[in-house]
């Protein structure tokens, strides 16, 4: 089952999840990724992309802090996807 919402992840969503993505600039995922966990099942996966090159140094500390490793690292046309994990 696939549940696509659009809006404020901590307003809208409810219950937990395989999958979380976020293809959205980095200070938002910054801002949101200590909120991700909550709604993640255990051994969910948390996609973080539209991250422009220069700007994932700033990204993997907040990553890092909500508790998440990155096990995969993507990077096409100066854009950067990570696909995490609880670390």
């Amino acid at each position: 089952v696939l549940t696509i919402l659009h809006g404020d992840l901590v307003d809208k969503v409810e219950g937990r999840y395989d999958v979380v993505a976020a293809n959205i600039v980095a200070d938002a995922i910054i801002a949101l990724s200590p909120s991700i966990p909550r709604f993640l099942k255990p051994g969910g996966v948390y996609i973080a992309s539209g991250i422009i090159d220069t700007r994932e140094k700033d990204v993997l500390p907040a990553l890092k802090a909500a508790g998440f490793a990155v096990a995969e690292r993507h990077e096409h046309g100066g854009w950067v996807c990570l696909v995490c994990k609880r670390g």
